[in-house]
């Protein structure tokens, strides 16, 4: 980026890449030179639906965040897949949820629930099942801080994460992330 294409100003985060240029046709000539590297030297090809050139006041889809030139928000997919495995997480738990409920389709949960017990009784969940979800919940909540969302993340702790709270609260007043309320941690 800097020393073939000598852009000044890009992002990087693995194999996602924002260019930054003050003029359109800039931006096309980097994308061909691109698409020429990535063919003839790692034979891979720029995602056709991924590749967009868009002023930056319209904002730029990176990383799962809309990034503005003067704040941050979270892309509404991230809070959707949030609710529905809140609902999940109740139905496992309570055996009912108050939204219609689905299982992830493929993943780690599904490995996991097949080794590791989900209740120790009725609405009552195992040690690990509550270190699951709050791995889980805070894997959400560390990415929503990265951007403005202090009143979405009390938000949905308030008001979204409904019998759950009975096993989590915050932990400080900027509900970074959540524990696991001292009452539901490891009983000898």
């Amino acid at each position: 980026m800097k020393h073939q294409l000598k852009a000044r100003a890009y992002l990087r985060y693995v194999d996602d890449f924002v260019l930054l240029a003050d003029d359109p046709q800039t931006l096309v000539g980097w994308q061909a030179q691109i698409a020429h590297f990535l063919g003839e030297h790692l034979h891979l090809e720029l995602h056709p639906g991924k590749t967009v050139l868009q002023r930056c006041r319209q904002g730029i889809d990176f990383l799962g965040c809309v990034v503005y030139p003067d704040h941050c928000l979270i892309r509404q997919r991230s809070i959707r897949a949030l609710r529905l495995r809140l609902r999940w997480f109740e139905w496992l738990i309570f055996g009912q949820a108050d939204h219609p409920v689905r299982m992830p389709e493929a993943g780690q949960w599904r490995q996991w629930l097949q080794s590791h017990p989900v209740l120790e009784a009725q609405g009552h969940p195992s040690q690990a099942m509550l270190k699951r979800m709050l791995s889980t919940i805070n894997s959400y909540y560390g990415v929503f801080s990265h951007a403005h969302t202090h009143t979405l993340r009390k938000h949905i702790y308030e008001h979204e994460l409904g019998r759950l709270q009975t096993f989590f609260i915050p932990d400080g007043a900027g509900y970074q992330h959540l524990r696991i309320r001292k009452v539901w941690q490891s009983q000898p």
